[in-house]
């Protein structure tokens, strides 16, 4: 059987791949997305209380199961060290490099602080520290389901955080801003730009087993929305959880330094 994959990277990618899966050409696809009214559909199905998503992949009249055989890739955004490595060991999750981030952080905060400054407004930050952002923190490192690692399923929407209220990933990392605002706050230092400065934004690609229906009708949820011009929003995107658990440098397909 033929492995299908999803590789939401450009239009391109995207239509050749639901080329593949779909077994139609992509002038067909497009007819499709072009001849459906979406705000039509609403108004005559007004007990209709499922998202986009479903719809879009019932259009297509397809039964599709996730399969082991099938692979979908993720786009992960971030920001490194310009002379780091961070990801020979794959992309881990927050649990497995937070001591690496406050390295990270300190090689640039130590024109500001001493190292025995530092180290107490760490352990202040994780035990005591009173402010949103440290509590925010500590829900991070404290609970499982935010430890990813985290991956955009459309590599466009990563730059569109204003029209889908989103982190922007690629400015910093959530885990780094809530250290830094922190920092700000107690010191009156503008840490994070100085971190922002010192760093460069990249998207690692991974490949991932399975091909979920969820996925599917999002991707073409997300192509009617450019054909139709319409706003982004979140229905146009699925997110990878890693749940803890790293991936492994050899699901990596490449890093895009951007």
């Amino acid at each position: 059987m033929k492995t299908k994959v999803l590789d939401c990277e450009s239009f391109d990618s995207i239509y050749k791949s639901l080329e593949g899966i779909f077994e139609m050409p992509e002038k067909d696809i497009i007819a499709i997305l072009n001849g459906f009214n979406l705000d039509h559909y609403y108004e005559k199905h007004p007990d209709f209380c499922g998202d986009p998503s479903h719809l879009f992949l019932n259009l297509f009249n397809k039964d599709f199961k996730n399969s082991s055989n099938s692979k979908t890739f993720w786009f992960h955004a971030t920001r490194v060290f310009p002379a780091d490595h961070p990801f020979k060991d794959g992309v881990l999750p927050l649990q497995n490099i937070i001591e690496k981030i406050w390295k990270n952080i300190f090689s640039i905060a130590k024109t500001k602080i001493s190292e025995s400054e530092w180290i107490k407004f760490k352990e202040d930050l994780e035990k005591n520290y009173s402010n949103h952002f440290a509590m925010l923190y500590r829900l991070k490192l404290n609970d499982s389901i935010h430890g990813g690692p985290w991956a955009f399923l459309v590599k466009d929407l990563i730059s569109k955080t204003r029209e889908m209220g989103n982190h922007d990933y690629l400015r910093v990392p959530e885990i780094v801003e809530d250290i830094c605002i922190c920092f700000d706050e107690k010191y009156n230092e503008n840490l994070q730009e100085l971190v922002f400065q010192s760093t460069k934004p990249c998207i690692v690609k991974f490949i991932d087993n399975g091909l979920t229906p969820l996925n599917l009708g999002t991707v073409l949820y997300y192509l009617y929305s450019c054909f139709h011009k319409l706003d982004f929003n979140l229905y146009c995107n699925n997110i990878y959880d890693g749940k803890g658990v790293e991936v492994k440098s050899e699901a990596i397909y490449k890093v895009e330094y951007v």
